[in-house]
């Protein structure tokens, strides 16, 4: 193997290891913004619980979730379909983090007060994909709505 292509492994495994955090956050977000989209009605209230949400899940000031939030939304906007997000998700985050996630995404959901089907079905199916479990979906709804 050439020294130019030991030197560009390398720095592509280095590299890559760095942003699977931040491709793992840009997911997460994306799932994010998907919910709050949902309903066709982005609240106030949305808004901020995305920017919350993501600052919950991953540790983020403020300002580096808002800076992610915008972005997912440029993201989503061209997003034909959620698998290559939560595949990202599911490489990357924790259990733990994928339950804060989804707390996340209940909180964003319930932001306005009402929970439309839509937003309930996609909840289903991402928690689903997250591989996470009926129980800890019902258990993260409970917290979040105090249903």
């Amino acid at each position: 193997m050439s020294l130019k292509k030991l030197f560009e492994r390398a720095f592509v495994s280095a590299s890559s290891e760095r942003d699977a955090d931040v491709d793992a956050q840009l997911a997460a977000a994306v799932l994010l913004v998907e919910i709050a989209q949902a309903d066709q009605d982005l609240a106030d209230s949305e808004r901020r619980m995305l920017a919350q949400g993501m600052q919950t899940v991953f540790a983020l000031e403020a300002s580096a979730a808002l800076e992610l939030i915008a972005r997912a939304e440029q993201e989503q906007a061209h997003c034909i379909s959620m698998q290559p997000y939560v595949s990202a998700v599911n490489q990357h985050c924790s259990r733990e983090q994928k339950l804060h996630l989804l707390e996340a995404l209940w909180a964003v959901a319930w932001a306005d007060g009402r929970l439309d089907a839509q937003e309930e079905h996609m909840m289903r199916r991402i928690a689903d994909l997250l591989f996470l479990s009926h129980a800890e979906f019902i258990q993260a709804k409970l917290k979040i709505t105090g249903e």
